[in-house]
Order: C-alpha cells, then structure tokens, then sequence
C-alpha cells in the first residue's frame, strides 16, 4: 500500500464517520449550539486518530517520506505530523459542514511535507499611540490597523478555537490597536529535527528585549523617533512612559506540520475607564497617549524611511562596527523600561558609543556628547552640566549610594534624548561611511570607533585645520618621494 491509497482510506473513515454524525444529530432535532458542534468534531477526531486507517497512514507517510528529508524514525513525531496537517489545515472543518472533500489533499499533503520554506508572520500591538490613518508602509515591515475579522483570519482563530484552544487569540481586545506586521521567511520544520548550536551551551548572551530578533530590527528604527518632543512632565500622566510599548508579540505560521504557538494573555494591555455616551455605562477602553496628527505622521514616515535606509547599509556588516549593536541595544532597552532604569540603559548606550576604559570617563562622556549635540559653546556648556547631574544620578544608582539629588522625570527624558540624538548622529555618519565602503570608493581602511572619538576630542579649530590639510595634501602622503631615494 502507497501513503496515496493509505490517505484515501482515511478520508473515506473520515466521510463516513461524519456522515453517520450527521444522521444522528438528525435524528435527534432540534438546534444545536455551536459549542455543542465543536465539542462534537473534537471528539470524532480523537476517535478517528485511534482507528487503524490513521495509523495506517502514518506508517506509510514516514515509511515513504523519511528517506527524502527527515532523519527521525519516532512514531510520536510522524503522529504528531499528520493530526497537525488535517487539523491546521481546516479539513476536518470542512469536511464536517459540507459532508464532502473539498481538498486536492494529495497535492497537499505531499507539498506540506515537502516544502522548503514556510512564512512566519509576527504581529506586535503598539500600545498608547493611534495614527490618523490604517496603513503605513516602510521596507520590510508595515504599522497595520485592521478589522476583528481580519485579525480572526491571520491568527487562524476558525480552527483553534476547535483543535487548539490554548492558541486562541482574544481579537476583540485587539480592536483598534495599531500593529507592526512583519512577514519573513523561514527554513521550513523538518519532523523529528532539534535544531541546537553546540557551542552555545553555557554561553550568556545580552538580551535587550524578550521579543523576536526580527521584531527588534524594526524598534531599532522606532526607538529613533522623537516620540515626546516637549512634555508636561508635571503633569505627565503615565509617569516616565516617553514612547510606546510593545506588550507581546503574535506570530502565526502557514507550516502546516506545526502546531499554533499559545496566544498571549491580552489581560496585560492597559486601559482605562470610559464612559459610554448613550448607554452612561462604564467599560474599559485602551490606554491612549499619542494620538499623532496628519502633518506628524508625515514627519514619521520620512524619519522611519531615513533610519531604515541607515541601518540596513549598516547591517550589511554588522561586525565592522559592533559597538553600535551595543548602543542600539541599549537604547531600545531604556526606550521600554521603567522608572530609574532609564536613566541606566540610556547612559550605557551613551557609553558604548563615546565611552573608553579609562580614568575621566564621565568628562569624556559629557564633552564629546556636547560636541556632538550642539555647535555653540555656551550652548555645549549647558549639554555638559545636563550630562553631569545625569552621570552623578547613574553612579548614585549602580553605586548603591543614597542620591545626592532627588530624581525627577525630566532627568530620564533628558537621558532618553541624548542617548537617541547621539546614536542618531553615529547611524547618520557612519551609513554614509558604509555605502561608500561597499561601492569601494572609499580610501584606506574602514574607521573604527577609536577615530571618531578623537576626531570629537579635537577643538573646534583643530578639526577645521586638519580636515583642510588632509584635503589638500600631496598625493602619496606621507610616503617619502621616489626622487629622495
């Protein structure tokens, strides 16, 4: 018997099991609820997965298809396989309404089996923020709104709310939020393949957040916008939060081998009390802080659209310049965290961008962030007091010292914006660098961040004198001339 006259087998007990259902439930009238009908469907599915027909079949696919791609003989694996595709795929579903196979379910299921790669989709809800319009498109990730019964379609709620209860997610405390909807693609699962790294084992590696490599890429972006330009910090009325914030993160996939991921726990989003107008009852809304407008959309985008360019000719190499990876990774940490620990991760990143092991680091700190931030020397002067109290609040922090000073939250959104103007002012400059490196028209080697820190050590007339003297130069300097030989 082939794994196609073994599916056929299956098929039919699966037509006939719901066939005999069907006159049953008939026979009975009256209505039936649908939780009634799901509860009815999990239940012939579970028997139908115990007949031999089920069993049959699995033998056969791993018997025939294991040789190809796979390197697991487990029965476990393969069953857990096969229940997976008829589940996922909505067949029993359909099959259970229209009493008939609406599927070419050979082609199916061989190209499930066999298919290279599969699409993951992540969804990240933006928390406190509403755009005036449903769509904004960057490259490689887009900001959504969409409709509950979009939401419901993407995540696949139809079928988990019957096969996989634990996956289905709450759409309807996702109304109205805006999304960062990625789409990647990945190497597709293999049944019964562990992928491990061996040399990872025991290894501690930084995490900046808990969520997905792919979803950091885009807050590396995010966390660049000038979210909060002037707040009332007085009066701020959710305390230190200069930004959105990401609570979870769905992600669906189309492998039809897999079970759904869990849904998470929308109980966690914030919200508010509001009162409706007509009905003068009282419900929970979503928490909501920025409400761009139209002209501060436009500024959005083309910010985003200008970060994106900079940081993907940066991460064309990311190990030419590893210290940025730092930074940002700090930066996007301080961007979600709370209270004091802003003002950690902030100055951290200014650290691993302008920071060296050596005595005076705080001076060094405070004068080439002023370099970098303003253009007149009163102007600077003010920068470098800023940055000191900054320092001074940080070691009382890390230092478990009693603060010298009490803390206000205008500290931490000075500390938020001079870590994000100086990690921009790094992306702008060395994005440029970095094209020119890849379109080989830039000379000698690549500058590392050494460079740039003494280049900003240098005074204002010192930098002026010896960029128009490496401009102007000879050609060949400073190799002795051939007639001095």
């Amino acid at each position: 018997m082939s794994f196609e006259t073994a599916l056929h087998a299956y098929t039919k007990c699966v037509q006939a099991a719901f066939v005999n259902a069907e006159s049953s439930m008939r026979a009975k009238g009256g209505l039936i609820s649908f939780q009634s009908k799901t509860n009815q469907l999990r239940g012939l599915v579970e028997q139908l997965e115990r007949e031999d027909e089920f069993n049959q079949l699995i033998e056969h696919t791993r018997s025939e298809l294991s040789s190809e791609f796979y390197k697991s003989k487990s029965e476990s694996v393969w069953k857990h396989a096969v229940q997976t595709f008829f589940r996922k795929t909505g067949y029993y579903s359909s099959v259970f309404k229209a009493l008939n196979d609406p599927f070419d379910l050979v082609r199916m299921y061989q190209a499930a089996f066999r298919r290279q790669h599969i699409n993951i989709t992540y969804l990240a809800p933006m928390e406190f923020v509403t755009f005036p319009k449903s769509q904004l498109i960057f490259s490689g990730f887009e900001i959504r709104q969409f409709e509950r019964n979009e939401l419901e379609t993407i995540v696949g709620n139809d079928v988990n709310r019957v096969f996989y209860p634990h996956a289905v997610v709450d759409t309807q405390a996702l109304q109205g939020y805006w999304f960062i909807l990625i789409k990647v693609q990945h190497d597709a699962p293999r049944p019964g393949r562990i992928d491990l790294d061996l040399a990872s084992i025991g290894r501690v590696l930084p995490l900046y957040t808990t969520l997905p490599s792919e979803v950091e890429r885009v807050l590396k972006r995010l966390v660049l916008f000038e979210w909060v330009v002037e707040p009332d910090i007085d009066h701020y009325p959710y305390g230190s939060r200069f930004g959105f914030n990401i609570p979870f993160v769905v992600r669906v996939d189309d492998s039809e081998l897999s079970s759904p991921r869990p849904a998470p726990d929308c109980s966690i989003l914030a919200t508010e009390p509001q009162i409706d107008p007509n009905t003068e009852e009282e419900y929970e809304a979503r928490t909501i802080f920025f409400e761009l407008r139209a002209s501060d959309v436009i500024a959005f985008e083309q910010f985003t659209s200008r970060a994106d360019e900079c940081l993907r000719n940066l991460e064309a190499d990311e190990t030419r310049w590893p210290f940025l990876k730092v930074a940002t990774g700090n930066l996007i940490k301080g961007f979600f965290a709370d209270g004091v620990e802003q003002l950690l991760w902030h100055i951290t990143a200014l650290e691993a961008l302008l920071g060296e092991r050596k005595q005076g680091i705080e001076a060094s700190l405070r004068r080439r962030t002023a370099v970098i931030l303003q253009a007149n020397e009163n102007e600077r002067a003010v920068v470098r007091k800023q940055f000191k109290n900054l320092y001074d609040l940080r070691c009382d922090l890390v230092h478990g010292n009693e603060f010298k000073q009490s803390m206000h939250w205008h500290n931490l959104f000075e500390a938020r914006t001079m870590a994000r103007r100086v990690m921009i002012w790094f992306v702008h400059y060395i994005a440029e660098i970095a094209v020119r490196i890849n379109e080989g028209s830039w000379q000698g080697d690549p500058p590392k961040r050494e460079d740039f820190l003494n280049l900003l050590d240098l005074s204002d007339a010192d930098r002026s004198r010896f960029s128009s003297l490496l401009n102007n130069l000879p050609s060949g300097f400073p190799t002795p001339p051939t007639w001095s030989r």
